[in-house]
């Protein structure tokens, strides 16, 4: 019986016994070396408008001035934060002011929104530790095509131009 040579990666191997050493190598290395921490996003969407509206602390429209990405050790590029100002036009929900600072994720597959510089949205954030956040898993989008959200927040109640009023207590930083 003749005995072959492979060549793996720069490996010199034998045969069937060789085979099953280089198997069982990059199985171990596959399953058993510890993993990077995996990141994701668990977006419910269908939750209609009404719901959506009166569970979420803040809920305005406006333009967005600045998108800043916030540095932060230990978590890869692609899931950086970042933080977005906005000159609020209108606000239904939260303290009306006339910009505010809201935090998403990056959009690599952390649920952030895609903000962009000059552009209008309606933005549906809670608070987390007295911060504004939002993301995909919200109903925040374009106010382009917010159409139907904005039929019903004309509905729901008037808004209020921004810093006319303050909001309740509880709701704002």
């Amino acid at each position: 019986m003749r005995e072959t040579l492979d060549v793996h990666h720069g490996w010199i191997v034998t045969g069937l016994m060789g085979r099953a050493l280089f198997t069982a190598v990059l199985s171990f290395i596959i399953l058993v070396l510890p993993s990077a921490d995996a990141y994701g996003c668990s977006c419910r969407g269908g939750i209609p408008i009404w719901e959506t509206f009166w569970k979420t602390p803040i809920v305005f429209s406006g333009e967005v001035l600045e998108v800043t990405r916030i540095e932060q050790k230990g978590r890869p590029s692609f899931l950086q934060r970042r933080r977005v100002r906005s000159r609020v036009e209108q606000t239904w929900r939260g303290e009306a002011t006339p910009v505010i600072e809201v935090m998403t994720g990056s959009g690599g597959g952390d649920c952030g929104h895609n903000f962009s510089r000059g552009r209008r949205h309606l933005v549906f954030a809670s608070l987390h530790e007295g911060v504004a956040v939002t993301g995909i898993s919200r109903r925040t989008q374009p106010l382009d095509k917010a159409g139907k959200d904005l039929e019903y927040l004309k509905t729901a109640m008037a808004p209020r131009a921004a810093a006319r009023r303050a909001a309740p207590a509880g709701f704002g930083p």
